[in-house]
């Protein structure tokens, strides 16, 4: 039978193949006619989409943990209380909810300021490698974009054709001189084009609307979004275009930028706002047996 943990791995199966084939035909093929120091720039751009997916891959995108006591007393104030909350409580991790964070059913895991899963890191994006996610897809579609154009100048310059031949006739012999590299072309050009409209979505998430893919989806069931109307959501995150980038990326740069402190995986209420405990367990001390 079927076994269903393979469509875990099988995005990331591909995307491994598909980067193995871009680097195969650019060291084959490309390097010859182009400048060596185009080849160093996509030998650094490589290494700089490595670099983040690697770290979008097996960084803990941030984990929701507590402790069995916790657990336990968490329980017990829950029952005593106003019941559990699905908004509140998770009931598989038996934990109380961070806000903005939010059960990842293909993980098994609560994931603070949760964005995704995402097959093609075959992880969640989530509090800790949400940028390193976005400067993975921003690498991506530069190392397409780039191994396109290299693909277009090894056609012209290796193919020969017709000079007053039209674009189908061109696109012919291109196919038959050297079909790979034109199949190449089409294959990085596509994933350009796709990979580049998401990073844009994401970075106009992050910027603009101060959300994460998950609260632009599910905005009208979280009580502190308000209603803009027409269903536009205001996020109670958002503190301006500059600010968010520097709260997103976290970068202090010897103290020249300040980022927000806000640790989400213990954050139980919006920033800033009056209310019991924002980031406080959600009792203190209890004695239970």
């Amino acid at each position: 039978t079927f076994d269903d943990r393979l469509m875990n791995f099988l995005p990331l199966g591909i995307y491994m193949s598909t980067k193995l084939w871009i680097y195969y035909t650019w060291f084959a093929y490309v390097q010859m006619f182009v400048s060596p120091i185009s080849t160093v720039m996509f030998v650094l751009g490589g290494t700089g989409l490595w670099y983040n997916f690697i770290k979008a891959w097996r960084s803990d995108p941030g984990t929701v943990r507590t402790s069995q006591e916790v657990k336990y007393r968490t329980i017990i104030e829950l029952a005593e209380s106003d019941g559990f909350d699905p908004v509140v409580f998770c009931s598989s991790c038996l934990v109380r909810r961070p806000i903005r964070s939010k059960h990842c059913s293909v993980c098994d895991r609560c994931v603070a300021r949760f964005d995704h899963h995402c097959p093609w890191v075959g992880n969640c994006i989530g509090e800790k490698n949400h940028h390193y996610f976005v400067g993975y897809l921003l690498f991506l579609s530069c190392l397409a974009l780039t191994s396109a154009w290299g693909c277009y100048v090894y056609l012209a310059n290796a193919c020969e054709y017709k000079q007053e031949a039209g674009y189908m006739e061109n696109l012919k012999a291109a196919a038959l001189c050297s079909p790979w590299v034109l199949f190449m072309l089409c294959m990085a050009l596509f994933h350009c084009i796709w990979v580049s409209c998401l990073g844009v979505c994401q970075v106009y998430q992050v910027v603009v609307l101060a959300m994460t893919t998950n609260e632009r989806m599910n905005a009208a069931r979280y009580r502190h979004f308000q209603s803009g109307g027409r269903g536009v959501y205001n996020s109670p995150f958002d503190r301006g275009w500059w600010q968010n980038i520097v709260d997103f990326l976290g970068w202090r740069l010897g103290g020249v930028l300040r980022p927000s402190r806000v640790e989400w995986t213990k954050q139980y209420g919006v920033p800033g706002e009056d209310g019991v405990g924002d980031s406080e367990p959600l009792i203190n001390n209890y004695q239970f047996v």
